[in-house]
């Protein structure tokens, strides 16, 4: 008969979930192993701490409605609303997972006192099943050298598969790398599971960069996340698992440096599998080497395309792809995009403070705007210098972007440029163009001798008249025979 071991004191939450120990713990979240009362199902809950709480919970909510065998399954979201200490007794086998290099962190410092890092009432939390297993690397490189490769094309083709299904229901990942992708043993075959949402978005939202250096794409750098980042960093997670070699300079590290190899991916495409691993199968090498491709359009349309290089008839059993979540590649523009480019990049303080994109409905506002700050972005980091800090906002009331505008000014480290979309204030465009103006030049002469500037550019909508103190750029719908050009 096995002997009971008393466990230090544990947390319930909320009746249901008591907390054995911290699997992790950062400046955003805190990561419990756990286990929910009634059944002992071994869980993984995460209270989280502001200002990510809101979002991580908002896409954990939209996660539960994603089911594949491939991705975490999220069981409960929600706010501690009460907990209290208990004292169970357990068997050693009872024990939910700890992670190898715990020790004692996590227990009680003494009987009768919470542990460190126990959320307090009114913290959000997410609730996944836990995920037996391994990180991908570790997998990889416990294999022989002789089967390394076919499960590598293996774990990828799982990969893809769950891409495929994440991306139809509208969301993208953004934080893929070999420590987000589990994997367990089962019966005899290599099962992948995708792992931590925390940083996930919805199609065509902007967020901030984000995501483990060595398995950023170029353009999640530069702000902008989309579908082909996903096949990007999952491309990258599997390369590097397989190799151990950093895919831009074949160093048998990771980056460190952000400043050395920010430029670099940013301007170069990885080196071709082929030469690091001459030895490897030809679909596997072709399938990531075009999944790293740094200009998006050059990669996979989407995941279920890149799947059928590797597996046509698992790629067969997968739905298309939503068209819509595919943003075209930005064309077209040329002398407006270069003349915008110019005014974000020229210093001249008596140079407009504000920059008018002015243009009827699907001539290419919003699109122009995005393009220039994303190229600015860019041209800063091959530089070598700091990325302008940049504000995007959409503004359909007056008032709220007045209170908006002297705010974001108020902050310690107040935006380099503020982009405004103001297309919905129809007559009233003019008049808050003309205030932002005065506005931001009022700060800048109260500002320290100096000291940078804030600058805006709106999107207005035609027919918004000239605006006095401002750039301004009018767009006018493309003809058909340039439409023709461009496709």
């Amino acid at each position: 008969m096995l002997s009971e071991t008393r466990q230090k004191p544990t947390v319930v939450i909320n009746g249901i979930y008591e907390l054995i120990c911290p699997l992790a713990s950062g400046g955003t979240a805190v990561a419990w192993s756990a286990r929910r009362k009634g059944d002992d199902k071994s869980l993984v809950f995460k209270a989280y701490r502001e200002p990510v709480a809101a979002a991580a919970v908002a896409e954990a909510r939209r996660l539960r409605a994603v089911r594949h065998p491939a991705v975490v399954e999220v069981l409960d979201v929600g706010v501690v609303e009460w907990s209290e200490l208990a004292r169970p007794l357990r068997t050693p086998q009872e024990a939910a997972p700890e992670r190898p290099d715990a020790g004692e962190e996590g227990t009680a410092a003494e009987a009768g006192s919470p542990p460190p890092d126990a959320p307090a009432s009114g913290t959000p939390f997410v609730v996944t099943a836990f995920v037996p297993g391994i990180d991908l690397e570790q997998y990889l490189q416990r294999l022989p050298e002789s089967r390394r490769d076919a499960a590598a094309a293996e774990l990828l083709a799982q990969g893809l598969a769950a891409l495929a299904h994440l991306h139809r229901r509208g969301l993208v990942h953004r934080d893929l790398h070999p420590g987000n992708l589990r994997v367990a043993d089962a019966g005899g075959a290599p099962r992948l599971t995708l792992l931590d949402f925390d940083l996930s978005i919805p199609i065509g939202r902007t967020a901030p960069p984000g995501g483990r250096l060595g398995f950023i794409p170029p353009e999640q750098i530069l702000g902008r996340a989309e579908p082909r980042s996903d096949l990007w960093a999952l491309a990258a997670a599997v390369r590097w698992s397989l190799t151990r070699r950093d895919l831009l300079t074949n160093a048998p590290e990771l980056p460190s440096a952000p400043s050395a190899w920010v430029p670099r991916l940013l301007a170069s495409d990885p080196l071709p599998l082929g030469r690091v691993r001459p030895a490897g199968p030809a679909s596997l090498a072709r399938t990531l080497d075009r999944c790293l491709a740094r200009d998006p359009s050059r990669r996979p349309a989407s995941a279920r395309e890149a799947l059928s290089w590797l597996d046509p008839e698992r790629a067969a059993r997968e739905a298309p792809p939503d068209p819509w979540a595919f943003d075209p590649p930005f064309v077209g523009r040329g002398a407006e995009l270069s003349r915008l480019a110019a005014w974000l990049d020229d210093p001249d303080p008596d140079r407009p403070f504000v920059a008018c994109v002015v243009g009827p409905e699907a001539s290419g506002r919003r699109r122009l705007v995005a393009e220039a700050l994303r190229q600015a972005t860019e041209r800063a980091l091959l530089a070598g210098r700091r990325p302008p800090r940049i504000a995007q906002y959409v503004v359909d009331q007056v008032e709220a972007g007045r209170t908006l505008l002297r705010g974001l000014l108020a902050e310690p480290a107040a935006p380099d440029c503020i982009a405004l979309d103001a297309t919905a204030l129809g007559r009233e465009a003019a008049a808050f163009a003309e205030q932002v103006a005065h506005v931001l030049r009022a700060a800048a002469e109260l500002g320290p001798g100096g000291a940078p500037v804030t600058r805006a550019v709106l999107a207005l909508p035609a027919p918004t008249p000239s605006v006095p103190g401002t750039e301004r750029l009018e767009l006018t719908p493309l003809s058909i025979d340039e439409i023709r050009t461009l496709l």
